[in-house]
């Protein structure tokens, strides 16, 4: 007699079989799809703080940078003290003149770059861009600072001259005797003979004889009273 063969149980059987190879699929799966996400997303991260990282080090580097050229441009530990920067290893004082008088004597006659004031030798009025000294023909013309011969001449109206230059002040000794010994480009110091005292002024002949000093001071001519006497 035959067995009778048991389909409902071979059913549940495969059944079983079935249901349990869809778990392990889907687990694959599951597992699969997760390990790419996390991958993705590591990458992603990385990416992120990469990016992060440049622009940090970007932004400190300006920082750094803007920083730096402000102090360099803006910060001058010297400018309060009277120190002018020449280079790194190098720097020099600020010089500030301080004159002697050309010559001992009163003044003759006042500076006058405004109001004209009447000449006696060429009979009319007219401005006085200098002072006149009183002192005798052959006197020693000094020099009131150091500084350096800018030019050497003659002047139909005020003679042999010597001019001397030092910052932005410019001295023109007038009335010289022929002869002078000076250059231009000769460094002259303080108190160095300039050159003696002529009648060579002939715009001023008639006057007592006396040595006619103009100064300049950034291109104009000043009162030399304020800055000598």
């Amino acid at each position: 007699m035959k067995e009778k063969v048991n389909y409902k149980a071979i059913g549940k059987g495969l059944y079983k079989i079935a249901f349990s190879l869809c778990i392990i699929i889907l687990c694959v799966i599951t597992v699969v799809i997760t390990g790419n996400y996390n991958k993705s997303t590591t990458t992603d991260l990385e990416l992120e703080n990469s990016e992060i990282n440049v622009a940090y080090e970007s932004v400190a580097g300006d920082a750094n940078s803007s920083d730096k050229e402000y102090f360099t441009e803006n910060v001058n530990p010297n400018k309060d003290k009277g120190i002018q920067n020449k280079n790194e290893n190098e720097i020099s004082l600020i010089y500030t003149p301080d004159f002697i008088p050309p010559v001992s004597g009163d003044v003759l006659k006042d500076f006058s770059d405004k109001i004209p004031i009447y000449s006696k030798t060429m009979d009319d009025w007219r401005i006085h861009s200098g002072i006149d000294i009183l002192c005798p023909y052959g006197t020693e013309v000094l020099s009131c600072e150091k500084g350096t011969v800018t030019d050497v001449g003659y002047d139909m109206l005020f003679g042999n001259y010597v001019e001397v230059s030092l910052n932005d002040f410019t001295l023109r000794y007038t009335s010289l005797e022929a002869g002078i010994t000076h250059s231009v480009g000769d460094e002259i110091n303080k108190g160095d003979v300039i050159g003696y005292l002529s009648d060579s002024c002939i715009s001023e002949v008639c006057d007592k004889p006396h040595l006619h000093f103009e100064m300049k001071k950034s291109g104009e001519y000043v009162n030399p009273r304020e800055f000598i006497y």
